[in-house]
């Protein structure tokens, strides 16, 4: 799942990394942040929700990768670093933990991360 891609050239760069390995892109409206990730993976899930959110975009890209084993994961990797796409700092995967949080509240948590990493 791709999130907050505004530019053409980079979008196309990740639709066609992800597609020369298999994986199909699902780019995610801004309307849909309320949505528990797992519902937009197509999970199926004892809560989901149709409430849209109307705020403002995410600050950055963000990628969640779903249903995938650690070797595919390595790959998505791999064909993202050489795309020419530029870095996607703002990556996860989706876990049992994370599965019924919406997206703003998964790139809060990778922002608060990517903090942390950084004053090391």
């Amino acid at each position: 799942m791709l999130y907050n891609v505004p530019d053409m050239i980079k979008r196309a760069r990740l639709q066609f990394a992800l597609s020369s390995i298999g994986l199909p892109c699902k780019w995610i409206d801004r309307k849909d942040y309320l949505k528990p990730l797992g519902q937009l993976a197509g999970e199926t899930l004892f809560f989901t929700t149709d409430q849209e959110y109307e705020g403002p975009e995410l600050s950055d890209t963000m990628l969640v990768l779903a249903g995938l084993s650690s070797e595919r994961i390595d790959a998505v990797l791999r064909v993202l670093r050489e795309c020419g796409a530029g870095p996607l700092p703002y990556k996860a995967v989706l876990t049992d933990t994370n599965r019924y949080w919406t997206s703003l509240m998964l790139f809060e948590e990778l922002k608060k991360e990517h903090r942390a990493m950084r004053k090391d």
